[in-house]
């Protein structure tokens, strides 16, 4: 494979980048793309493109980001030119506007959350699909406020049951879970690794996670016994650290004990998984098994981070510039992404 990046606009294929950054992740919702060249003044010249306007991301034969121009640099002094492009997925719309309350609806009752999604997303041409097989959980009554984003409303959906929601190559999203695809290629020190930066922060994890939920009666349940649904779960970790207990509003009503736990304890390992991640930066973008992409898991040995197992690949970005070509790879435990308990002691902990 050649890794050549091509930037596709109206038909018309922009090459030649000097610099590349590709950012690509089950964290964040948006792919995220910026491309930068230079030339000099007696040069062929700099690629004439409209911001704003549709586009992709190539590597060779594969699209990566399917969205919008949305940020146009131009540098020059007496030497040289040069022109950056950013852009990011078709979700993009989803973050940043406010799903239009004049002109659709504003509630739903008795739908999936598959189905809420999929109505949420459509008025920006975005289809919905659901590969975690989470999202056929039913929601009694799910309303949209006043300046609400779509991409808020999901989120706090895939918070509820426990997945995540993650761009597709074509512009689209899908509702995921951690993977456990294991690659061949392994990441050690002394070895395939450049550079790690390894971050452990407890300023976010709790001992003891309580959600409460608000839940207004339907015709299906009864007001008096669903006003306040309490869920709990417990960090063992955490605990033996020290007391530190934390509440949490649900954002979204849920009318069971059970449904309130589980946000519990999506909240839990959220925070543990989070609390120690490192980024290793490796030479070029692919492995002997194909090019480095989120959502597989990859083995791990780095004593001077504690790492000796395998962890879940949360973020990919593969980056070309004066250093050459590299992926930088941040990777943490898998339980981050799922509601299975933790462990009394896990791989990574330093305290």
């Amino acid at each position: 494979m050649s890794d050549d990046v091509r930037l596709i606009i109206d038909g018309q294929s922009y090459a030649g980048w000097n610099s590349v950054s590709i950012r690509t992740s089950l964290d964040e919702v948006i792919s995220s793309f910026e491309l930068g060249i230079v030339d000099a003044w007696n040069g062929s010249g700099l690629p004439r493109v409209r911001n704003g306007a549709p586009c992709q991301v190539w590597l060779d034969d594969t699209v990566l980001v399917t969205g919008y121009l949305d940020r146009i640099q131009r540098r020059y002094d007496d030497a040289q030119r040069a022109i950056s492009v950013s852009g990011r997925a078709k979700a993009a719309d989803l973050q940043d506007c406010s799903y239009p309350l004049s002109t659709l609806p504003a509630s739903w009752k008795s739908q999936t959350v598959l189905h809420i999604a999929n109505a949420l997303a459509k008025p920006f041409g975005i289809a919905v699909t659901d590969s975690s097989g989470l999202a056929s959980h039913v929601v009694e009554i799910a309303k949209v406020q006043n300046g609400d984003t779509p991409l808020d409303i999901l989120a706090a959906y895939m918070r509820v049951i426990g997945a995540r929601l993650v761009s597709l190559p074509d512009g689209n999203l899908d509702i995921v879970t951690a993977s456990t695809d294991r690659l061949g290629t392994g990441l050690r020190l002394g070895d395939n690794i450049l550079r790690a930066e390894d971050t452990d922060d407890l300023r976010d994890r709790f001992s003891d996670y309580r959600v409460v939920s608000q839940t207004k009666g339907s015709d299906k349940i009864f007001a008096d016994a669903t006003a306040s649904v309490v869920g709990k779960s417990h960090d063992p970790v955490m605990a033996a650290v020290r007391y530190r207990p934390t509440i949490i509003n649900s954002e979204v009503s849920m009318a069971s004990i059970a449904a309130a736990t589980r946000r519990a304890d999506v909240a839990r390992n959220n925070a543990a998984g989070r609390s120690h991640m490192t980024t290793y930066d490796v030479h070029g973008w692919r492995h002997a098994d194909g090019r480095w992409a989120f959502n597989h898991q990859v083995h791990v040995t780095d004593a001077e981070c504690g790492w000796e197992d395998w962890l879940i690949i949360g973020t990919v970005e593969l980056v070309l510039d004066d250093k050459g070509r590299r992926s930088r790879i941040t990777v943490m435990p898998a339980t981050a992404y799922d509601a299975v308990p933790i462990p009394a002691k896990q791989t990574g902990d330093v305290f």
